[in-house]
């Protein structure tokens, strides 16, 4: 029952299961990350603010990497006609704008009838006259910020890859370099030009981790398998300490958006060629399950939140296991009811 109506994809070919996990982890740093941020109790001495945005920068990569593979695949494969690109089209805003219209107006109905700060409670006030400014991705307060920024490299993605198709004829020495390139003007634009906040240029460099991973696997793939059989343990014991690195830095508040995109890489690669413990633990049901989820629990989780510290009456000792619980419920529900259906979706 639970492969059914949580893992359908588990038997196609194409499918990596513990990129779930690795999913699940992301959205469940960014629950920890905001819990904290809101005052439940956790040791002082640790320094977790921004570990929630290390769980952002991980969607990002992962984003990138799934996206830009299947683009790039369907390209090798000669199977991009119209049909192929108006899907995609469609399945991209199905994916994003019913779940997000419809968290805006249960943020919306919140922070205009509790008689609380809407930004104390739920990391940001909507309003009604705000909710189309969101829509059309030139809003992003509180935890809103990173749709508008993955939204728009939505439609970035596929100028890339038909880039890399026609122009760099899928050279993998020229593609590397082109990226590189990429990465170095982005930055350069974000160092001179005071970007907003939601602009996916600041991110540009986050995307493209993945996405360089992504045709390197397509391109390079019988020689990833022979580095798997011969250094699989070795990639696993990287990918421990990148992940070890990860929370480390942020522990100690030195972490950076490059620093966690190219560590993130790092855990990406490791769960997909290592062996053993390392991609045992994004195997996880329990993992699994959170990154089916994730996006409801992205956008729900600070309805939850809000009410589990400011309006019901919870232990300080278990506040945090309440939280999960109750979006663990709210986002099974939003899955089953509105993300599952509009996936299925398709122009025949």
């Amino acid at each position: 029952m639970l492969k059914k109506l949580f893992f359908p994809n588990d038997d196609k070919a194409d499918h990596f299961a513990p990129l779930d996990g690795l999913r699940g982890l992301a959205v469940l740093l960014v629950l920890f990350g905001h819990a904290r941020l809101i005052g439940m109790p956790f040791p002082n001495f640790m320094d977790i603010d921004q570990i929630g945005v290390s769980g952002v920068h991980l969607f990002f990569v992962l984003s990138a990497y799934l996206l830009d593979r299947q683009i790039a695949n369907t390209l090798l494969q000669h199977k991009a006609d119209i049909r192929y690109w108006l899907n995609y089209s469609l399945r991209r805003i199905l994916r994003i704008y019913p779940l997000f219209f419809l968290s805006l107006l249960l943020y919306c109905y919140l922070t205009t009838r509790i008689n609380v700060e809407g930004d104390m409670v739920f990391g940001h006030t909507v309003l009604p006259k705000s909710i189309i400014r969101y829509l059309t991705l030139q809003k992003g307060e509180g935890f809103y910020w990173s749709i508008p920024v993955e939204f728009k490299y939505y439609f970035i993605s596929p100028f890339l890859m038909l880039f890399c198709h026609y122009v760099l004829r899928w050279n993998i020495k020229q593609i590397l370099l082109f990226f590189i390139v990429c990465i170095g003007v982005s930055i350069a634009i974000k160092m001179n030009i005071n970007l907003s906040k939601i602009s996916t240029i600041n991110y540009l460099p986050i995307f493209l981790i993945g996405t360089i991973l992504s045709i390197t696997d397509l391109l390079k793939q019988d020689n990833l398998l022979n580095w798997q059989k011969k250094y699989a343990k070795l990639t696993e014991i990287i990918g421990w300490l990148a992940l070890g690195g990860i929370f480390i830095t942020n522990i100690l508040g030195l972490s950076s958006a490059y620093k966690n995109a190219i560590l993130w890489g790092i855990v990406l690669f490791a769960t997909k060629y290592g062996y053993g413990w390392f991609r045992y633990l994004f195997s996880l049901s329990f993992l699994r399950l959170w990154g089916v989820l994730s996006f409801s629990a992205y956008l729900l989780h600070r309805a939850v939140l809000g009410y589990v510290h400011h309006v019901a009456n919870i232990p300080n000792k278990i506040e945090f296991f309440v939280f999960l619980g109750l979006t663990l419920l709210v986002s099974t529900i939003s899955y089953l009811l509105i993300e599952k259906p509009l996936s299925r979706i398709r122009l025949r």
